[in-house]
């Protein structure tokens, strides 16, 4: 393993001119090297060990090369979301009520506005005085709720 260059490693928090004058001592292949690490999801506090860089140094170059250290969110449902999906699927169109008239009712609105920005649902408003609103699963519904249902093993 190389030795790290003058001025790459520091037991300080990097600063903006520590990066940059640790950007500036890495060849073209270390920052490749760095890169790949990042992609193959190497652990920062390895890649820093063997090149001698900064976390900072290893984040600007991942993002100068258009690399993200971030996954998608996956696609599985929380406890109350899929609690809300069983419901519908079960029930079918059911009347979302305002906590005003119906204390007991276990539907969430920021839980079904979750569902409904992502199609999972079907929200209708209400439409005047004295009209509920509604929700109704949707097909993308059933079948985001089948695949969490797979994950568990449910």
């Amino acid at each position: 393993m190389e030795a790290p260059r003058e001025g790459t490693r520091s037991r300080e928090k990097g600063s903006g001119w520590q990066v940059k004058r640790a950007y500036e001592y890495l060849t073209d292949a270390e920052k490749r090297r760095i890169v790949d690490a990042v992609k193959d999801r190497v652990a920062t506090a390895d890649i820093q060990r063997r090149f001698g860089v900064s976390a900072q140094t290893i984040s600007r170059l991942a993002t100068d090369a258009g690399v993200s250290r971030t996954k998608p969110a996956p696609e599985i449902l929380t406890q109350p979301q899929r609690q809300h999906l069983t419901r519908l699927e079960t029930s079918g169109t059911v009347n979302i009520l305002s906590s005003a008239y119906d204390k007991k009712q276990d539907y969430n609105r920021q839980t079904l506005r979750w569902l409904a920005d992502r199609k999972f649902i079907t929200l209708v408003e209400a439409q005047g005085k004295g009209t509920p609103a509604t929700a109704t699963i949707t097909d993308a519904g059933r079948e985001v709720l089948a695949k969490a249902r797979a994950s568990d093993g449910a």
